[in-house]
């Protein structure tokens, strides 16, 4: 990332384009190619990648609602070796790989603009490299669905949209409209998540944001950045210092009560 965040386009909206290096792209190109082969896999083989836990926080997964994409694969360092085809072992190196320089290459121009609120120089980029990012290879088949995944925001610092196979992601502009963004190579999207909006005392917004069908199957790549679980995120009214994971933990503990309620 050779230029710095767009301020004016990330406090209006929560999202800015911004070029990544060669060395990214190249990344991404073989990353696509990964997850064009791993999802081509059986799928008796994906579950035994599946993760046992509720929330599907590693590994492979197909979700059930429509309005999601027909199958997820999600990455971290701290996933379990069964969580990954044992076929594709240097592959997850790979993607691994890109998740690493990518923070490398964002976290320190994300460092630098949350200074603006507060904080210590290299705080928070350190964070970022302690914490547990991860990679999510989606594919969504083709589908006469409108929506393949409804509007919403992410709960993480911020969101990176680095690759897809054909256009279908949308982002809200500053006039409240939806706009099909284009990803082609070395061109992503930085897209604000909760945590950035709460470190940011609600200056920048969270993006929000939604998958709409295409005629034909779809490949993307996205990275979610998160810093460390004790992170100083936020002051609450009170005056109390809110970590990220009690803010993650807080979040988490909302969606759950809504999907009880129903």
């Amino acid at each position: 990332m050779s230029q710095p965040l767009q301020r004016n386009d990330l406090e209006e909206t929560g999202w800015t384009y911004f070029h990544c290096s060669d060395n990214l792209a190249h990344l991404v190109d073989k990353a696509i190619e990964i997850a064009k082969a791993i999802f081509a896999l059986p799928e008796e083989q994906k579950l035994q990648c599946s993760s046992p836990e509720t929330n599907y926080q590693s590994g492979w997964r197909k979700p059930e609602q429509i309005d999601r994409p027909t199958e997820v694969w999600h990455i971290s360092h701290t996933d379990p070796p069964e969580s990954w085809p044992v076929d594709f072992v240097p592959e997850r190196t790979t993607i691994l790989e890109l998740l690493d320089q990518s923070i490398k290459s964002v976290g320190p121009h994300l460092d630098e603009y949350a200074q603006n609120f507060g904080g210590v120089a290299g705080e928070l980029y350190e964070s970022l490299q302690r914490g547990i990012s991860v990679i999510r290879l989606l594919y969504y088949s083709a589908s006469d669905n409108t929506i393949r995944f409804s509007a919403h925001t992410d709960f993480g610092l911020a969101s990176l949209f680095v690759a897809e196979t054909s256009p279908g992601l949308e982002l809200k502009t500053r006039q409240g409209e939806w706009r099909l963004v284009n990803l082609e190579r070395g061109k992503w999207i930085l897209a604000a998540g909760e945590m950035l909006a709460a470190r940011s005392a609600g200056v920048i917004p969270p993006a929000l944001h939604r998958v709409i069908s295409t005629p034909e199957e779809r490949f993307a790549i996205a990275i979610f950045l998160h810093p460390d679980r004790n992170y100083s995120l936020a002051k609450t009214s009170e005056g109390k210092i809110l970590t990220a994971g009690e803010f993650f933990d807080r979040l988490m503990g909302q969606i759950m009560a809504s999907k009880n309620k129903e």
